[in-house]
């Protein structure tokens, strides 16, 4: 049995068979699509098929409409992709055990993937997460630069929630969840915070453990890449300083810090003015119009079309890691302008 905290895609053989667990959801559906893009045989199942079962299994992929032992038997898996809500007493986890199969977490997998990128934004904070990743992704996209990307959310341009980018596994765009503490599976070349709340209390008694979290999820960045955050959030300055303390004491290099905020004024986290700052901020009907500024050199003025001064935050976190990864001004603006939200954030659902 592999060892799962070193588990690396590689060392799976071509062709191998991967059963995921809950294939219908929301994030299991999209690593299941990443899966097979990357040239692995895909099965899996779920209790309640539907829509997102049925597009996979217009893709070739092996679906399974009840969770029973047998199942592993006829697909036959080299390793088994679970939710953390598939209890140990399931049967297709009870017949993985007694056959000595390589068990996975979801975010055990997700992490694997990552490691296989030269070049991977995660995007981690209590709020933003997807609309943030969103935003990168598009930017990216219009840059020309072929990522593949991982939400938490259907995105109309992609028609589901992943996007599976060039062969050559160059750039990938991805959330990254502080639940549970999945995120620290995974590796990061450029990171983003875009906020620390006290959320997730099940996992997190109190606010410092939440802000400890986040200061180990910045140590997993490599020393030559950097850390996106909102400048003004003291929560995430406390992180910072913690993680800042970790690389001193061990004699690491501490990734480059950028940081941004919808405002001129000095930040909570590096002392001075934030690096990408919002200018001449106006609202109509809701709807935000700014102009993004880099060390006082203007990228243009964006106008979204998704409400909010939260959402302009969103957009210079997006900015600058789409920015330091080769995105030009003219494709974050152009991204952001397009953007009309990814579902389930003011989703129009009717009218009455």
């Amino acid at each position: 049995m592999l060892d799962c905290k070193r588990f690396k895609l590689d060392d799976l053989k071509a062709g191998a068979k991967i059963y995921f667990i809950g294939i219908g959801g929301i994030s299991m559906n999209g690593l299941a699509r990443l899966a097979k893009a990357a040239g692995f045989v895909v099965g899996g199942s779920d209790n309640h098929p539907g829509e997102r079962t049925d597009i996979l299994a217009n893709e070739g992929i092996k679906i399974y409409g009840r969770q029973v032992a047998g199942n592993i038997d006829d697909f036959n898996p080299d390793v088994l992709v679970k939710t953390a809500a598939i209890l140990p007493q399931n049967e297709e986890v009870s017949r993985a055990d007694e056959l000595g199969l390589q068990i996975l977490d979801r975010a055990e997998f997700l992490g694997a993937f990552t490691r296989t990128y030269r070049r991977v934004i995660n995007v981690a904070g209590t709020h933003g997460k997807t609309t943030t990743t969103s935003m990168i992704a598009l930017m990216m996209i219009e840059a020309g630069a072929d990522p593949a990307v991982h939400l938490g959310a259907d995105l109309d341009l992609f028609k589901g929630t992943v996007r599976t980018g060039s062969e050559d596994r160059n750039i990938l765009v991805s959330e990254a969840c502080e639940f549970n503490r999945s995120f620290l599976n995974f590796s990061s070349t450029t990171a983003v915070i875009t906020n620390i709340d006290h959320d997730h209390v099940d996992c997190y008694p109190t606010i410092e453990d939440v802000i400890d979290v986040f200061a180990q999820f910045t140590g997993l960045v490599s020393d030559d890449g950097c850390i996106v955050v909102s400048g003004h959030d003291r929560n995430i300055a406390k992180a910072i300083s913690k993680a800042q303390a970790a690389f001193a004491s061990s004699g690491r290099r501490f990734p480059q810090v950028v940081t941004c905020a919808t405002d001129e004024e000095v930040c909570e986290v590096s002392g001075k003015r934030a690096d990408f700052c919002a200018r001449n901020i106006s609202f109509e009907q809701g709807l935000p119009s700014f102009e993004i500024v880099h060390d006082g050199v203007s990228f243009g003025k964006v106008s979204l079309r998704i409400p909010g001064t939260h959402n302009i935050a969103n957009s210079l976190n997006a900015a600058a890691a789409a920015y330091l990864n080769g995105a030009s001004p003219d494709s974050i603006v152009a991204a952001l302008c397009g953007f009309g939200g990814a579902d389930g954030r003011y989703t129009v659902k009717g009218k009455y």
